[in-house]
């Protein structure tokens, strides 16, 4: 993997020179982002995929590797011009490298600021106002044609001043409504159906965003979270389909946003609530933390 490999692209140039990486930003199993400059000193983001040295020699491996980076580069053009949503700029490949070029976010993540800057701490108005953000952003990738499937604080990132922000990261993203069930996206924040089973059924991408929409914003009021996973193993999960009042027992949230959360994470994603009806109750939504 890349977190395993020591590869170090810091101080080397790409796209005959016009570009300098600069800094390394995070990197993950599959790849790394950089900080990059271009040669009148503006700022950009740099994603940078490499295929498994392992298994660079095999036709289906890359064939299934390339397949994987050019729909990530569909699915993000496909949602560019968003405020809310990091613009991609370029899609390019050199010496057996898949890069990404993107707009690049001076601030934190919001899973920093959630765990680091005490933004969201007793502040109802800065929840809903950066809420709101969010859920626009994936409400244009849903009107695009875009499942995120990755949804999570640190795929969230601010402006230098906190107050835009931006989703990031399509490697997971699809462009079909319903999918296979093969366990793609983030434990804490995947929804039952999304979770592999053993009569290869479907689920509904969408309903899947929205559930983990219901994550982010339990992150952000009580910088935790209500279960690991969301299945029968997980005691917390497992409590919550027992237990009606385990939201309100266990969360440090408002009564009146439990009617909100249940409706968010119904286990069958046909009766979930849908992203507009989400949008709409939000905006009517003032009190977030309990009392």
């Amino acid at each position: 993997t890349w977190a395993t490999s020591g590869m170090d692209l810091v101080g080397k140039t790409v796209l005959d020179g016009r570009l300098k990486i600069v800094r390394l930003v995070g990197k993950g199993a599959f790849g790394a982002v950089y900080h990059v400059i271009d040669d009148q000193s503006r700022d950009y983001a740099l994603k940078a995929l490499a295929p498994s040295p392992r298994h660079i020699r095999s036709d289906l491996y890359m064939r299934q590797f390339d397949a994987q980076f050019e729909l990530e580069c569909v699915a993000h053009c496909a949602v560019n011009g968003h405020p809310n949503v990091a613009s991609i700029l370029e899609c390019f490949e050199e010496n057996d490298i898949r890069f990404i070029l993107m707009e690049y976010c001076s601030g934190y993540s919001l899973n920093q600021h959630i765990a680091n800057t005490a933004r969201f701490w007793r502040n109802d108005k800065e929840i809903k106002r950066v809420f709101t953000q969010i859920l626009d952003a994936v409400a244009h990738c849903h009107s695009r044609g875009v499942s995120h499937r990755d949804l999570k604080p640190e795929n969230i990132l601010s402006d230098a001043e906190g107050e835009t922000f931006q989703l990031i990261d399509f490697g997971l993203a699809c462009l079909q409504k319903m999918e296979c069930a093969n366990g793609v996206g983030t434990g804490p924040f995947m929804a039952p159906d999304s979770v592999p089973n053993a009569y290869d059924d479907k689920y509904d991408t969408r309903a899947g965003d929205v559930w983990a929409l219901g994550i982010i914003l339990i992150n952000m009021i009580c910088a935790g979270f209500p279960w690991l996973q969301a299945v029968q193993v997980d005691d917390g999960y497992h409590c919550y389909l027992t237990d009606p009042d385990f939201l309100s027992n266990n969360l440090a949230i408002a009564p009146s946003l439990v009617p909100l959360l249940k409706a968010i994470f119904h286990p069958c994603a046909e009766a979930r609530i849908s992203l507009p009806d989400l949008q709409r109750v939000i905006k009517d939504t003032d009190r977030f933390h309990m009392n």
